[in-house]
């Protein structure tokens, strides 16, 4: 009834998978037969890579094909931009061989896959010190500042998220004069977030206010915070404008819309 709803008055509706094909089996009502049911033809998407993707593909087509619903083609989502022509190359032919079209390969994108400090904030459960107005910026590198800090400038690049304990004064003060004294663009602070519960004193708070770099507060210790981190997952919000426009761009150039919408 909600689908009959949904797709009144509109040429292409399109239903968005819960992960692969034999998701839901559990209870009987997995992604292929929710597009058997609904009588829908299916894109699969996949990530990067050549065996992985072929397996990982040719899996959810025999599924698919069990419950009699047709594959339109594969989309292969991101590819690294130095590998994107082997692949496209063997992943076309190979999947040709499997009756399956190459729908589209889409590069990997760091504007795509980097969190913004506000979604890092968010999702670690994190207290905001300052630096509120530039929630917004995107983390595009993480370095854990658990080294001397004449070795920890090496590593800070544009748009970095500083982790370190919150009494680590001397990463501190390195994160905020180089993120002061660095041209806008070059070795930019993303965000610092102190670990371990600690707090460093007034006048080290003054100036993290005065640089407007956001920085947070994490009960956790500074082991905790990088592992949370590295499995941070975050997707595309509806106000995400920035990212909305480079998903739509990136699309357009690497995926044929046109044949999509001629095999419907």
């Amino acid at each position: 009834l909600s689908f009959e709803k949904m797709k009144r008055g509109k040429d292409i509706l399109i239903i968005e998978g819960t992960g692969h094909a034999g998701v839901g089996s559990v209870f009987d009502f997995s992604n292929a037969d929710v597009a058997n049911i609904l009588n829908s033809k299916v894109i699969i998407i996949s990530e990067g890579g050549i065996g992985k993707s072929i397996d990982e593909i040719a899996l959810n087509k025999a599924l698919f094909d069990l419950k009699g619903v047709e594959i339109l083609g594969v989309i292969i989502n991101k590819v690294y931009p130095s590998k994107y022509k082997k692949l496209k190359k063997f992943l076309t032919r190979g999947l040709k061989n499997k009756g399956i079209r190459v729908l589209g390969i889409i590069p990997q994108d760091p504007i795509l896959s980097s969190p913004t400090v506000e979604q890092v904030m968010e999702k670690l459960n994190l207290k905001l010190l300052c630096g509120g107005k530039n929630l917004d910026t995107h983390v595009e590198n993480t370095i854990i500042a658990a080294m001397e800090p004449h070795n920890m400038m090496n590593y800070l690049k544009h748009n970095t998220l500083v982790v370190t304990s919150g009494d680590r004064v001397d990463n501190i003060l390195v994160s905020v004069s180089t993120h002061v004294v660095g041209q806008k663009g070059e070795s930019q602070v993303a965000g610092i977030i102190l670990t371990g519960g600690l707090t460093p004193d007034e006048q080290i708070i003054h100036l993290l206010k005065t640089s407007e770099i956001p920085v947070m507060f994490a009960k956790e210790d500074t082991y905790t915070v990088a592992g949370k981190l590295e499995t941070l997952i975050c997707k595309i919000e509806k106000n995400h404008h920035d990212k909305i426009l480079e998903a739509t761009k990136i699309v357009r150039q690497n995926v044929d819309i046109d044949a999509i919408l001629k095999n419907l």
